[in-house]
C-alpha cells in the first residue's frame, strides 16, 4: 500500500502518537479504504479535541457522550446525520482502541485512570 498523503490530514500529521499509530496500521496491512477511514476519523477527532481544548490522549467516554448530545441538538439533514453517525461510531471505536495504546510516558489511558482513582489512594495516611 502506498503511504498516507499526510497533507490531507494536517492535525494527524502533526500528532506524533496518532501518526505513529496510523503507520502501525499500514504496516499491519490494513486495506486502503480502512486506513483512509481511520485517517478521516482521527483528523475529525483531533479537530474536535482542538476546538474543545482537550488533550487527545485524555478523552474518555464523557467526552464521546457530549459529542452524542451535541449531535442530537443540532438540526441535520438526513445525509448529514448519517455522516455524523458514522463519524461518532468511528470516534467511539477509535477511543476504545486508543485507551490501550501507551502514551509517550509508557502508561495507557486506563492505567492513568487507575493511578488517579480515589479508591487507589490511601487517604487515611497522614499528610
Amino acid at each position: 500500500m502506498e503511504s498516507i498523503k499526510w497533507e490531507r490530514y494536517p492535525r494527524l500529521a502533526g500528532s506524533g502518537s496518532a501518526k505513529a499509530w496510523m503507520t502501525i496500521q499500514i504496516n499491519l496491512g490494513l486495506a486502503r479504504n480502512t486506513v483512509e477511514a481511520y485517517c478521516r476519523a482521527l483528523e475529525d477527532y483531533l479537530t474536535f479535541c482542538e476546538r474543545h481544548a482537550l488533550v487527545p490522549e485524555s478523552v474518555g467516554q464523557a467526552n464521546v457522550a457530549n459529542l452524542h448530545r451535541m449531535r442530537q441538538e443540532i438540526k441535520l439533514t438526513d445525509d448529514e446525520r448519517i455522516a455524523a453517525d458514522d463519524g461518532i461510531e468511528a470516534l467511539t471505536k477509535l477511543a476504545e482502541r486508543l485507551a490501550a495504546v501507551p502514551a509517550p510516558d509508557g502508561h495507557t489511558r486506563d492505567q492513568l485512570v487507575q493511578l488517579t482513582s480515589p479508591r487507589e489512594l490511601d487517604l487515611s495516611a497522614p499528610g
